[in-house]
């Protein structure tokens, strides 16, 4: 037993596959060296449509488009959370972390006195009551166990000082981080270019789900005076890309002006089968585009002021809509 709740999180963190029974199962690897699993949540007629970095614990769910941990997983199998990237949190973090030990996983049990002589009975914290708690009932409860919630200050310090920590050694992490507790606004305004020895003078690359995040987190740069540059994606930069001039699904419908297709496809959807399943780089697919559209256009509607912008910032994947460059 131990006396530092810290310490079974570390733990948890240790966790790798074999230490727990899972349902999903490893079958393969990819020609990058990343394992391929079947998961047990969802089918997979591939059987390889979850990949996982050998040397980390964390599964990558591309047709879900989510990431996940160990113990989320183990979580969902068990019931617990509905799906594994469900945020683990309150009673369902101690009732997995239960449910691995008591599977056989290496997690020691919490001795909230600091110490159990002779393997005597720890009373257990009282997780739900814990959760009814306002804030001052709940430090206080714990403080009486031996158990210390740091304060937001000291979340946040902690915060900064892993994103530090992690840069400057070049891993590859997931840091968890709570909501508000300014994971945005600490990678956003802080002056990169200062941080050599953390950068290495390389770029940071700030990814965001939505694109109102990234703009609000290039807002915030501005406003810190950090030089930022914003990357945006084919489809919001080009029209054609973005399927302004694909032909309408309803054969009732006023079709745009004009119409682009190539190879009977509409424009988009060709755009996307070359630059996504081919690996064409958008400005090449935009030439091809160019010289073999089906209506013999010269120049493309997203041309017709200048160069594409699309093409011409070399930013052909989707996949950067919703990233902002740091530049250092």
């Amino acid at each position: 037993m131990i006396g530092d709740i810290r310490d079974i999180l570390k733990a948890v963190d240790r966790l790798r596959p074999h230490d727990l029974p899972l349902q999903s199962r490893q079958t393969g690897e990819d020609s990058t060296g990343w394992e391929t699993w079947a998961p047990s949540y969802r089918t997979s007629e591939s059987g390889e449509s979850v990949h996982r970095p050998p040397t980390e614990a964390v599964f990558h769910d591309h047709k879900e488009g989510e990431s996940f941990g160990l113990l989320g997983l183990f979580a969902a199998e068990q019931g617990i959370t509905s799906k594994p990237w469900d945020r683990l949190e309150g009673s369902d973090l101690w009732e997995a972390v239960d449910a691995a030990r008591e599977a056989g996983a290496p997690i020691p049990h919490f001795d909230a006195n600091g110490d159990s002589p002779r393997g005597e009975p720890v009373a257990a914290l009282p997780l739900a009551r814990l959760d009814a708690m306002d804030e001052t009932s709940r430090r206080h409860e714990l403080a009486k166990r031996g158990v210390e919630i740091p304060t937001t200050e000291d979340a946040r310090q902690r915060l900064e000082d892993g994103i530090f920590r992690e840069l400057r050694v070049g891993n590859h992490t997931v840091i968890d981080a709570s909501t508000a507790l300014g994971k945005t606004g600490t990678v956003s305004r802080t002056p990169w270019m200062r941080y050599s020895d953390v950068t290495g003078e390389q770029p940071v690359v700030h990814l965001h789900r939505t694109r109102e995040a990234r703009d609000q987190a290039a807002e915030q740069r501005r406003k810190a005076g950090v030089q930022t540059r914003v990357l945006k994606g084919r489809t919001e930069l080009g029209h054609v890309a973005a399927g302004d001039h694909d032909p309408p699904e309803d054969a009732d419908a006023e079709p745009p002006e004009p119409v682009v297709t190539v190879d009977g496809q509409p424009a988009s959807e060709w755009m996307d089968e070359m630059c996504d399943r081919r690996g064409l780089p958008f400005s090449t697919a935009h030439a091809i585009a160019r010289e073999h559209n089906d209506q013999g256009h010269d120049v493309l509607p997203c041309c017709e002021e200048g160069d594409c912008p699309a093409a011409s910032s070399g930013k052909g994947s989707r996949e950067t809509t919703t990233a902002s460059l740091l530049p250092t």
